[in-house]
């Protein structure tokens, strides 16, 4: 029997790539907030902490180590990036024997308390469940890209789950699951984009020549995302699994970016109530 509820490993770079809604200046007090939101998000789920410091100065581990219920390791890294750092989780998630559940986390995303039980019951109760993503993201209303994904929904517990296509790099798995397609996720760390590698995954429209022919005569960044699934996965795309990704609305969080706040929920609110 494991001991620990959870794996997780979280991301963490001193840098800031987004303009976040609060603390634009200032990455230690959003890594702060963040991760107090992270900590309340957990609940009273047990969790087993793998904290990747890159380039980070001395006292960033003074955000975490103040909860000191938690069991955290840390791991300093030299600016490595963010290609890098996420091979460095992909490695230790897979090698680790601490739980079977899997949680990769970023440094700037912030979180709804109480909801990471929903994720697991949902992954615990769905064979089908084989990746889930706390963050219900714009694009899935924004972006013809998602359109005319066909999203199956659930209602469990009175949340409503959507499958979806693709996601970030922040989510949610089986470690059997993620040996299955540990060759898929590091084509990230090969300079593949996380849509291309979602959409590989999925099989969503990255075999669609309809699809293909109309974003190569009027959208480059569409069709970059087809020639980079397709150069790096290829295989997955023409012989391998589908698999689902579910996504719960409103979502448990947002990606502390002002342009892509998950939608259907005040954060300006609660942010001025934090």
């Amino acid at each position: 029997m494991k001991k620990f509820d959870l794996a997780i490993a979280l991301r963490v770079y001193p840098g800031i790539s987004k303009v976040p809604p609060l603390y634009p200046n200032n990455k230690f007090k959003l890594i702060e907030l963040c991760f107090d939101s992270f900590v309340k998000f957990l609940g009273n789920v047990k969790p087993y902490i793998w904290i990747i410091l890159d380039a980070c100065p001395e006292n960033y581990q003074e955000i975490f180590a103040k909860y000191n219920h938690l069991n955290v390791e840390f791991i300093k890294v030299s600016k490595i990036g963010n290609a890098k750092t996420f091979e460095l989780q992909l490695n230790i998630l897979l090698e680790q024997t601490k739980s079977d559940i899997l949680y990769f986390a970023e440094d700037d995303y912030y979180y709804l308390p109480n909801k990471m039980i929903y994720m697991l019951d949902f992954l615990e109760n769905h064979r089908n469940a084989h990746f889930i993503s706390p963050y219900d993201h714009p694009d899935y209303y924004n972006l013809d890209l998602h359109f005319d994904f066909k999203s199956e929904q659930k209602i469990e517990n009175n949340v409503t789950w959507h499958k979806r296509a693709s996601t970030t790099m922040t989510f949610l798995t089986h470690k059997n699951i993620l040996k299955e397609t540990e060759r898929i996720f590091r084509s990230y760390t090969q300079n593949n984009w996380d849509s291309s590698m979602w959409l590989s995954l999925s099989k969503y429209r990255v075999n669609t020549i309809k699809f293909a022919l109309k974003s190569f005569l009027s959208n480059k960044y569409y069709s970059k995302i087809i020639l980079k699934a397709w150069y790096y996965n290829l295989f997955q795309i023409l012989f391998g699994k589908q698999y689902n990704l579910w996504v719960p609305t409103p979502s448990f969080s947002t990606h502390m970016d002002s342009s892509h706040l998950a939608p259907n929920i005040d954060w300006k609110n609660i942010f001025q109530h934090i």
